[in-house]
């Protein structure tokens, strides 16, 4: 249970233990045990707003003591056993009322036994009949909250998970007496209290006479709290100035998010929150749609005017200096800061109490939400009953969207897009050996899509799914052209080639390169197809095995309606990139690990030739290599030339696995990050592996994308 411990300023009027005098109308709690006979009993209330752990410690001696005083409603309290030496020994909680007689009895605190007390007779009887219903909420809960990051098993819990806790809610709304149960009223505080909605009705099945009970008090309190800045409410109209005077209205910014913190000079936790806070100006300061303000709680100017001077935050200051006086703080129930909200276009309350990385996220999404579209996947799938379906990006995201059940065959996938893409659907049986894979040109809307097996595959059938509608009939008439026929005759030879020697000769792959060039320009001059945005994901598919130039043409011949497409961003990009990498330019330094944890960086090598090679422990191809570059490391022992393989793996164990296997004694590096995560990957625009480059002593890449017998042929015209 979500326990809450709380002051007893409106509890407790008279604590007292041991030997002090009991009030006449206070309780008096004997408790008497066999083991332990000495030690002390730590007393906690769980009450509201307790700012203390422990209100009262009692000595137990042969086993007994006495605990006496006065409370103004039946709380629940607990007792810590611990020994003289201060080791904990256990525990065990009282239902406590004001009864003159109560009794605590047992032969250890396994077996206690508690007397004399109405409250606590209630209590126990409520925990006894709703012991399954608690137990079951506590394991899901528990279960749930481990779920992060594995959506198809938070879908699966989550169902179980709102039931359960629907169950507990019953039950507590149904207790005999509920209406004026101080008992009761704990429950509703302990499992409702951030419920707004259900708090909000179990509040109002009490009766009028226990509007003073400190439970339903301090839930009253709570709910009007919440009421007040709730995510859905209008936000307070604010006109506040800077330093300089200027003056700012919240609605001046109607139209888009704006973030506002409450801080002051002497707050340390918010000035915790300041990276954070820089963190989101930083990422969105030249996004039109958003705007951040910090409200500054002092009530003297100088100190609002040195913190901004200190702080230096980019983003306006603005103050009444009235501080927890002002109408603005009233307005959003600010009692303690940071406190941080997030204000929406229509200027309504999306969020609040944001911190840290959870603001950051908040932002971030809500953000990407109005620059982005929503999208669909409702799918039947033939013989598989249940399982789980994923839908991914492809390259070069290769990122997940989505994941739920399938459950009798259906599965529904959504999620948003900032521009239409294309995207993998993979539905795996429950049995983990069956699978449908199959692409799809996501775009806005509902798509519908049946899976029909034939044979070991299944055949996807797309409905209200134009864009992959037009991407088939685009490669169906690009496969159906000759000059496609002439690249996949090239392609042919070139796989020969690489199956013979590993490596292709630099005149075939030219013939390849024009071959693929000439099918793609036919294709993408037919009018029906020159303002196809399927188009540009074709370009994508093969800018790896065209150069630059060639892209640059593809690129320029397209309708300029196509220009912001997804795929074209990315063809513009990868140009770019390739352009860095080309033959007389820099190679960007970079620093990784050998095994032994040893920082190299590339500058290192400065003066001195370099070959680059990338390569993987789970690449069959970058084994193929080996011997060569082996072959090579023999012939040029006495040269000027260092042999550095970068590993694209992320976990430490499969690489240095694959280093005692394949008995690599040459420089073997790895940042751990994965060819998807590593920057030093992106920095040298590899996508696939093996890739090479050879660097000179000036570290000017002079070469790449050597395989085979071409690695010692093309090194030996360097290294002299």
């Amino acid at each position: 249970m979500n326990l809450k411990y709380v002051a007893l300023s409106c509890l407790l009027i008279a604590v007292s233990g041991g030997m002090n005098a009991q009030s006449e109308e206070g309780y008096r709690v004997k408790i008497q045990l066999k083991k332990p006979a000495d030690g002390m009993l730590m007393v906690s209330e769980r009450v509201p707003n307790s700012t203390m752990w422990f209100t009262d410690t009692l000595q137990l001696k042969k086993g007994k003591t006495i605990h006496t005083g006065k409370v103004q409603d039946p709380c629940l309290v607990t007792y810590a056993l611990r020994s003289e030496n201060e080791d904990f020994l256990g525990s065990f909680s009282i239902f406590l009322d004001n009864s003159p007689h109560i009794e605590v009895k047992g032969d250890n605190l396994r077996s206690l036994r508690v007397t004399g007390s109405p409250a606590h007779a209630e209590y126990e009887r409520i925990e006894k009949e709703g012991k399954e219903l608690f137990t079951n909420y506590g394991t899901l809960r528990y279960k749930y909250g481990k779920t992060f990051g594995n959506k198809a098993l938070r879908d699966s819990l989550e169902p179980h998970y709102k039931q359960a806790y629907e169950r507990i809610y019953d039950y507590i709304l149904g207790l005999p007496g509920y209406a004026e149960s101080k008992v009761a009223a704990y429950y509703v505080y302990d499992y409702f209290i951030n419920d707004a909605l259900k708090l909000e009705e179990a509040l109002s099945k009490f009766s009028p006479a226990m509007d003073n009970n400190i439970y339903i008090r301090s839930c009253k309190e709570e709910l009007d709290r919440k009421k007040k800045i709730a995510v859905g409410r209008q936000a307070f109209d604010f006109c506040l100035s800077d330093l300089d005077g200027k003056q700012y209205r919240l609605s001046d910014d109607k139209g888009k998010y704006v973030l506002i913190e409450f801080s002051a000079s002497w707050c340390g936790w918010c000035k915790k929150e300041i990276p954070f806070l820089k963190k989101v100006y930083e990422a969105h300061k030249e996004n039109d749609n958003f705007r951040m303000f910090t409200i500054n709680l002092d009530d003297k100017r100088e100190k609002w005017e040195k913190d901004v001077k200190e702080l230096g935050l980019p983003w306006p200051v603005i103050s009444d200096l009235k501080a927890f006086k002002s109408e603005v703080t009233a307005a959003y129930n600010v009692h303690g800061i940071p406190m941080i909200f997030l204000i929406s276009p229509d200027g309504r309350i999306v969020a609040n109490n944001l911190r840290g990385e959870k603001m950051i996220q908040t932002v971030d999404r809500l953000l990407n939400e109005m620059n982005t579209f929503p999208f669909s996947i409702k799918g039947e799938v033939d013989q598989f009953n249940d399982g789980c379906a994923y839908l991914y990006t492809l390259p070069p995201e290769n990122k997940l969207l989505d994941s739920c059940l399938v459950q009798n065959n259906q599965f529904t996938l959504n999620g948003r897009l900032e521009k239409n893409q294309r995207g993998l659907l993979f539905v795996q049986g429950a049995d983990k050996l069956s699978a449908a894979i199959n692409e799809v040109y996501v775009q806005r809307g509902t798509i519908g899509v049946s899976l029909v097996r034939e044979g070991r595959k299944h055949r996807a059938t797309y409905t209200d799914a134009p864009l992959q509608a037009e991407w088939e009939a685009l490669m169906k008439a690009f496969k159906e052209t000759e000059e496609y026929h002439t690249y996949a005759r090239i392609n042919d030879e070139v796989q020969q080639e690489f199956l013979k020697k590993n490596s292709a000769s630099p005149k075939l792959k030219a013939k390849q390169q024009t071959a693929l060039f000439d099918a793609i320009q036919v294709i993408a001059a037919k009018e029906n197809y020159r303002k196809k945005e399927v188009l540009t994901s074709l370009i994508y598919d093969y800018c790896s095995l065209l150069t630059t130039q060639q892209l640059e043409l593809l690129c320029a011949s397209l309708d300029a309606s196509l220009h912001d497409s997804y795929y074209l961003t990315k063809v513009r990009k990868y140009i770019e990139q390739e352009n860095l990498l080309a033959n007389g330019q820099l190679a960007k330094d970079f620093t990784a690990q050998d095994l032994s944890g040893k920082s190299v960086s590339l500058s290192d090598f400065k003066g001195k030739y370099v070959f680059l090679e990338f390569s993987a422990s789970w690449c069959s191809w970058c084994k193929k290599e080996i011997p060569y570059i082996r072959k090579a490391i023999e012939a040029l022992k006495d040269k000027n030339i260092v042999f550095i393989t970068l590993m694209m793996d992320d976990k430490r164990e499969r690489w240095e696995q694959d280093v005692k296997k394949q008995n690599i004694t040459w420089l073997n590096l790895s940042d751990l990050k994965g060819m998807r995560h590593s920057q030093i990957a992106k920095d040298y625009n590899v996508s696939g592996i093996p890739a090479s480059f050879v660097i000179n002593p000036e570290g000017v890449i002079i070469d790449r994308d050597l395989r085979g017998d071409r690695i010692l042929q093309q090194l030996k015209k360097y290294v002299k």
